[in-house]
C-alpha cells in the first residue's frame, strides 16, 4: 500500500500538477493576447498581431497536449468518483475543452486581422479590403461561424460552484472573455459576408439619411441632408451630399400624410425631410425613394439612417471633425447639439444648414480611411447605435436585407405573439423641443385566469423652458408649446377601453383617440397633444386583450416593448400582477428593445 501512494504521489507531482498549471498558463496567454487587441489599437500590426497569434497558439498547446492528462490520466479517473474532486476534475475537463476551442478560433481571426494589416501601407481603403476579404475567404468565414457556436456551447457548459483557484480564474476567463468575443462576432462576421454583396463586384449606390431626433417623426427624425454613395468592387467612386429640400422644388404632387398635413402642412406638399413618417423603417425608405427618383432618376440598391447620437459614437474612436471652412468643431460630446444649433442658426455665426452635407461628406471619409486599430471600435460603435435605432439599414438585395434583419438593424415594425407596445411621438411644432422636452412611460399590467391582460400605460410630458439664448432659439415657432401627434402600437387584438388627459397636473378628463386604425398587424391608438410651454402633461391609455398564454401551465405572459426609431432615451416602469403571484416590478429605460417573460403562480 505504501508503494501505491508513493506512486500516486509522483504521479500527481509530475504530471497532474503541471497539467493544472497548463490550464492557467493557458488563461494567462489569452489574457495578454486580448489586450494586445483591445487596448490602444492605433498601431496595431503586424508585429502586434503575430505576438497575439503566437500567445493563442501556446494557449491552444496549453489547453491541449499540455494539460491533457486531466481527461485520460488514471489518477483522474479514480479521483473522478470522490465527493467535490469529482467536481475539480469534470469542471478541469470542460475548461480545457472551451479553452482549445476559444484558442482556436482566437487565431483564425487574429489571421484574418493579419490580411487587413499588411506589411506596408495600403493604397486600398478599408472598405475595399474588408470587401476582398469576406469575398476570398469566405469557406474561412462559414468556418469560423462554426467554431464559435462551438465556443458558445463549451462556455454555456461551464459548472458553476467553487472552483480551486487555477480553474476559478481560467473559468472566470473563459466566461468574461468568451461573453465579449460572441456578442461581438456572429454579428460583425454577418454584416462581413453580406459586404461583397452591397459593396463588392459592381456598382452599387446608396442612400444616408441625416437625421435629427431633436424633431421627431414616427419613423426617425427630420431629416436634414440627405448623401449618395456609390461602391465599385469594395472602393467609393462618388459621394454628393445635399440639403433635403433640394427635392422640394422639384417634387410637389406627393400628398401629405392625413395627420401630418391637418396639423402642419395645412394642404402643402408633402417634402423628402418628412418622409420618414412611416415607422416601420422598410416603409419609410419607399416613401423616401418616391421622393429621390422623382428629383434625380436614381435608383438606390439600399437605404441608411443616421443621426448624431451614433456620429458621436464613431467621433469618440476617429476623433472630432472640422469641416473646411467652417470653425465649429464637432466631437463625440457634442455632436447632437451643436449639429442643432449649427443648422438652425441658433448662435450668431452659425452657418445653418449647407453646413450638414460638407458634414457628411466628412463623416464618410473618415469612416473609409480609418485604419485598421480602429475598425473593431467603429464596429462595435456601429453595432450599438444600431441596436438603440439610431441607424437603420435597408438593402434591396434580399440576401443581404435578411442578413440585416435578422441582426435586428432593419428599424422594422415587429409581430410579437402576446403583448406589444411601441410609442410614437411626431413633433409638428415646428421646433427641435424633442431636445427638451422629457418623457417617462409606466406601464400596468393586470393578467386574469382567463388569459386577458389588462393594461394601463401612462405617458407622462415635461416641457421645460430653455434655459439659453441658443436653445431658446430652437423653439421659437411655436411659442414654446410643443404639438405632438401621438401613435401608441399595441397588439392587433387589442380592445380600446379609455383615454385619459391631465395638464400641468390638472383633473384627468376623458377624451376620444383622434384616430383608431390598423397597421402592420398593430392596433394604432393616435391622439394630438399639446404641452405647454413650461408645462406638463400626462395621458393615461387603458386597453386589454388575449395576450397571456392560458395554453401552458401556468399562464405564461410574454411582452415586447420597442423603442421608436431614432428616439432619444427615456425611462419606462413596468409592474405585472400574475394570476396567483405577486406582483413583479421592473425600472429601467427604452434605450433599446425590451421583452419580458413570466409566468403564474410563482
Amino acid at each position: 500500500m505504501g508503494l501505491i501512494a508513493l506512486a500516486t504521489v509522483i504521479d500527481v507531482a509530475a504530471r497532474y500538477v503541471p497539467a493544472v498549471q497548463a490550464v492557467q498558463h493557458g488563461r494567462d496567454e489569452v489574457t495578454q493576447a486580448e489586450a494586445l487587441l483591445t487596448g490602444d489599437l492605433a498601431h496595431l500590426n503586424q508585429a502586434r498581431l503575430d505576438q497575439a497569434r503566437g500567445l493563442f497558439v501556446d494557449a491552444q498547446q496549453d489547453f491541449g497536449p499540455q494539460s491533457a492528462v486531466l481527461a485520460s490520466g488514471w489518477i483522474g479517473g479514480v479521483i473522478g468518483h470522490l465527493p467535490f474532486l469529482d467536481k475539480q476534475i469534470q469542471a478541469a475537463r470542460l475548461i480545457r475543452i472551451a479553452g482549445q476551442d476559444g484558442a482556436v478560433a482566437a487565431t483564425d481571426v487574429v489571421d484574418l486581422l493579419k490580411q487587413l494589416a499588411p506589411n506596408a501601407p495600403s493604397a486600398q481603403p478599408l472598405s475595399q479590403r474588408l470587401a476582398l476579404l469576406a469575398q476570398d475567404r469566405k469557406a474561412d468565414l462559414i468556418a469560423l461561424s462554426t467554431k464559435l457556436a462551438d465556443l458558445q456551447a463549451d462556455v454555456a457548459a461551464l459548472p458553476d460552484g467553487m472552483l480551486l483557484g487555477p480553474l476559478d480564474s481560467a473559468r472566470n476567463t473563459l466566461r468574461t472573455q468568451g461573453a465579449k468575443v460572441l456578442a461581438a462576432a456572429p454579428p460583425a462576421i454577418g454584416l462581413l459576408q453580406a459586404l461583397p454583396a452591397a459593396i463588392g463586384r459592381g456598382q452599387h449606390t446608396y442612400l444616408i439619411l441625416l437625421e435629427n431626433p431633436g424633431e421627431m417623426r414616427p419613423g426617425g427624425g427630420y431629416i436634414g441632408a440627405v448623401g449618395q454613395v456609390t461602391f465599385s468592387g469594395g472602393a467609393l467612386t462618388s459621394e454628393t451630399f445635399r440639403d433635403s429640400t433640394f427635392s422640394d422644388p422639384l417634387v410637389r404632387n406627393i400628398q401629405s400624410p392625413r395627420p401630418f398635413d391637418v396639423y402642419l402642412q395645412h394642404g402643402a406638399p408633402w417634402n423628402m425631410a418628412d418622409a420618414d413618417w412611416s415607422p416601420d423603417f422598410p416603409t419609410a425608405v419607399a416613401d423616401v425613394e418616391r421622393f429621390y427618383v422623382a428629383a434625380t432618376g436614381v435608383h438606390p440598391d439600399g437605404v441608411i439612417a443616421v443621426d448624431p447620437v451614433a456620429l458621436g459614437g464613431i467621433l469618440a474612436i476617429t476623433g472630432p471633425i472640422r469641416v473646411p471652412s467652417y470653425p465649429q468643431v464637432i466631437t463625440s460630446a457634442n455632436a447632437l447639439t451643436e449639429l442643432n444649433y449649427i443648422t438652425n442658426h441658433a448662435r450668431p455665426g452659425d452657418p445653418g444648414k449647407v453646413f450638414l452635407p460638407p458634414f457628411g461628406q466628412a463623416v464618410v471619409d473618415r469612416l473609409l480611411h480609418a485604419t485598421v486599430g480602429q475598425a473593431p471600435g467603429i464596429a462595435s460603435s456601429l453595432q450599438r447605435s444600431a441596436k438603440q435605432k439610431h441607424v437603420e439599414v435597408y438593402f434591396t438585395d434580399r440576401h443581404v436585407e435578411d442578413l440585416v434583419r435578422g441582426a435586428g438593424f432593419d428599424g422594422g415594425v415587429r409581430t410579437p405573439l402576446g403583448d406589444a407596445l411601441e410609442v410614437l411621438d411626431a413633433n409638428l411644432s415646428g421646433t427641435k423641443a424633442d431636445l427638451y422636452v422629457s418623457r417617462s412611460l409606466d406601464l400596468q399590467v393586470m393578467v386574469g385566469d382567463d388569459g386577458q391582460a389588462h393594461d394601463r400605460l401612462a405617458i407622462s410630458y415635461r416641457n421645460p423652458v430653455p434655459s439659453t439664448p441658443a436653445a431658446r432659439a430652437l423653439e421659437t415657432t411655436s411659442g414654446g408649446d410643443y404639438r405632438d401627434y401621438l401613435q401608441v402600437l399595441v397588439p392587433e387584438t387589442a380592445q380600446f377601453d379609455t383615454l385619459m388627459v391631465s395638464v400641468n397636473g390638472g383633473k384627468a378628463r376623458e377624451v376620444a383617440p383622434e384616430a383608431i386604425t390598423y397597421v402592420f398587424q398593430r392596433q394604432d391608438i393616435a391622439y394630438w397633444l399639446i404641452v405647454p410651454k413650461g408645462g406638463s402633461a400626462t395621458v393615461t391609455m387603458t386597453y386589454e386583450g388575449p395576450f397571456a398564454d392560458i395554453s401552458r401551465s401556468p399562464t405564461a405572459y410574454a411582452l415586447n416593448w420597442e423603442r421608436q426609431n431614432g428616439a432619444l432615451t427615456w425611462s419606462i416602469s413596468l409592474s405585472v400582477a400574475m394570476p396567483r403571484s405577486i406582483t413583479r416590478r421592473w425600472n429601467t429605460d427604452l434605450s433599446v428593445d425590451r421583452a419580458w417573460s413570466l409566468t403564474g403562480g410563482s
